[in-house]
């Protein structure tokens, strides 16, 4: 395909030349996705959040037990960085699958709610402890420290994951606090990790009190930062600041 994309271009066709580029490690240049059509910057979007999908979350999920059974041991990797190695990589797919991406022209990109959850599963090792909630005779809470120091294994896997997530393409903003957010992870920065992904939950906070009868069938509000970080001009806008 040419560098500039037309309408009649077949779905089939598109779709055939997106996934090739991300496989191939490549990624679409300013001037290509400002030629896009909405559907096809969408469709960009998604397949970049299904590479994810891939060497990435192998890092996180099969990974883990096939290196632990190389090592003779199943619980070789500590569970609450494990959890948080799942759960951070996981946002960047989920942003741009469905229903988070645009249905049509006049659709908002929304949050998964993905996000939340990994801030849970990361906020204890950005803090250095984690609340245990318990019920005896009243309700209580109290702090217990997280004490865990990497072994040299845990350490090398988390290079593994951060290489892996430093490949994926990364088109708006809002991606790339995502993609940071996995990369810090991986190499054991939780605090700059948390302040990645705090930032884009906070988007997302403001993005659903714009919008509070989205899920009803509400009118929706597309004027909020989130919508505009992950829209088509922010990602040109974006790959330019990146000289791409």
């Amino acid at each position: 395909m040419s560098d500039t994309y037309h309408e009649e271009a077949t779905e089939g066709q598109f779709e055939d030349e997106v996934h090739e580029r991300h496989s191939s490690g490549g990624m679409f240049s300013s001037e290509e996705v400002s030629s896009m059509t909405s559907a096809q910057f969408t469709e960009v979007m998604r397949d970049a959040g299904r590479k994810q999908k891939g060497r990435p979350e192998r890092f996180a999920l099969v990974g883990q037990d096939r290196q632990g059974t190389k090592l003779g041991n199943e619980d070789w990797i500590n569970e609450g960085y494990g959890s948080a190695l799942e759960n951070v990589g996981d946002v960047y797919n989920r942003m741009t699958s469905a229903p988070s991406f645009p249905a049509d022209e006049n659709a908002v990109w929304s949050p998964s709610g993905k996000t939340a959850q990994a801030v849970a599963h990361l906020q204890p090792l950005a803090d250095g402890f984690k609340v245990i909630e318990s019920w005896t005779g009243g309700y209580h809470k109290r702090r217990e420290a997280v004490n865990w120091i990497p072994t040299d294994e845990e350490r090398e896997w988390g290079k593994g994951y951060s290489e892996a997530h430093a490949q994926l393409p990364v088109y708006t903003p809002v991606q790339h606090l995502a993609n940071r957010s996995a990369i810090h992870l991986g190499y054991h920065q939780f605090g700059q990790a948390m302040e990645n992904l705090g930032t884009m939950r906070q988007m997302e906070i403001d993005h659903g009190k714009a919008n509070p009868d989205r899920r009803r069938g509400g009118p929706v509000n597309p004027d909020t930062n989130y919508n505009r970080l992950m829209s088509q001009p922010a990602s040109v806008e974006f790959l330019r600041s990146q000289g791409r």
